[in-house]
């Protein structure tokens, strides 16, 4: 019977942690210049815990690989419009850094974003011409060849 509480209570506080009022996800999907490699960009926040956290997930795989922030920098506009923001994430597998994401965005507008690699090695990449985010709460699908 106690068990039975325990995981009505569990289910309970799980939802309520993430409701809408305090959970976010934006979903991107990206392409290199190439068409080659493609993978989602997911940020996840919460308003309530003020913790937010990213993760990337290539379209060929089948584990997301999580992004840890490093910094921002900002352009400043004359006009007040949005800044022009460089975000900074490093990427890690098996503990190991592995590479550095920058992200060139405007508000929620993402221009460009670069992939570059432990090895020096970058990759372009941009808002994918040929995906299509489905469902709620939005996964990338790409058209098979």
């Amino acid at each position: 019977m106690y068990r039975y509480i325990g995981v009505i209570c569990a289910a309970v506080l799980s939802t309520s942690a993430f409701s809408e009022d305090n959970y976010q996800r934006s979903a991107y999907c990206l392409s290199s210049k190439d068409g080659k490699v493609n993978f989602m960009l997911v940020h996840l926040s919460s308003t309530r815990d003020g913790w937010n956290g990213s993760y990337v997930k290539y379209n060929k795989s089948d584990k997301a690989i999580s992004l840890i922030y490093n910094k921002s920098e900002y352009e400043e506009y004359p006009d007040n419009s949005k800044p022009m923001v460089e975000s900074f994430y490093n990427e890690y597998v098996n503990g190991e850094f592995n590479g550095e994401y920058i992200i060139s965005s405007q508000g929620a507008v993402i221009y460009d974003l670069v992939y570059r690699g432990e090895n020096g090695k970058e990759v372009q990449f941009e808002i994918s011409k040929n995906a299509e985010l489905q469902g709620e709460p939005g996964v990338c699908v790409w058209p098979r060849k």
